[in-house]
């Protein structure tokens, strides 16, 4: 089984991705930027095998601080803690922040893919994942 970080205000997206998960991934969830920020500190490398995120984080902050967290500085969360092997898969609809946070994780070295979540299906979504599994076995060790 993997884990994948799925960094998601909205709860029908969050529906949807669980829907689409096979059952052996287990789909973490982080519903504000300010909660994927601590997960990422807390579970550095390559904890999760995969990582799904979002730019607008607005809908279920806790305080008027969480509020502001967006993907961008989640992303600089993914600088510091998160392996550069670990595959990205940016679904926002804001397609100006994707842009930005898909270069800054790809100069860094990160697999980036970026498919705004009105493109997302399931079927793209599996072959992502498809693509996460082969990540994954080539960094098991042997």
């Amino acid at each position: 089984m993997i884990r994948l970080l799925l960094i998601e205000d909205d709860a029908d997206r969050i529906t949807r991705f669980r829907a689409w998960c096979p059952s052996d991934i287990r789909l973490v969830v982080a519903a504000s930027g300010g909660r994927a920020l601590g997960l990422l500190e807390r579970d550095p490398g390559r904890v999760y095998a995969g990582l799904l995120l979002d730019h607008d984080l607005p809908f279920q902050a806790v305080n008027d601080a969480e509020r502001s967290v967006t993907g961008t500085q989640v992303v600089q969360g993914i600088l510091r803690h998160i392996d550069p092997e670990i595959p990205i898969l940016i679904h926002s609809m804001n397609h100006t922040a994707a842009r930005r946070m898909s270069t800054t994780l790809m100069t860094a070295g990160f697999d980036v893919s970026v498919v705004p979540m009105a493109d997302l299906t399931e079927d793209r979504f599996l072959v992502w994942i498809e693509t996460v599994w082969e990540i994954q076995k080539s960094l098991a060790p042997e």
